[in-house]
């Protein structure tokens, strides 16, 4: 999932790729960490 913002400055554009990019990695494994955490505690208290 890329997002290339329009510069003129090169440098600038690969650096906010770069974030975007790990903020979307960052996000997908809270999630991930939230979904496993959330199926644990289902499964310990509802079995």
């Amino acid at each position: 999932m890329k997002k290339v913002w329009e510069s003129k400055d090169g440098s600038k554009t690969r650096k906010i790729t770069l974030t975007i990019e790990k903020t979307t990695l960052e996000d997908k494994l809270k999630f991930l960490g939230s979904v496993v955490i959330v199926a644990f505690v289902y499964y310990f208290f509802f079995r």
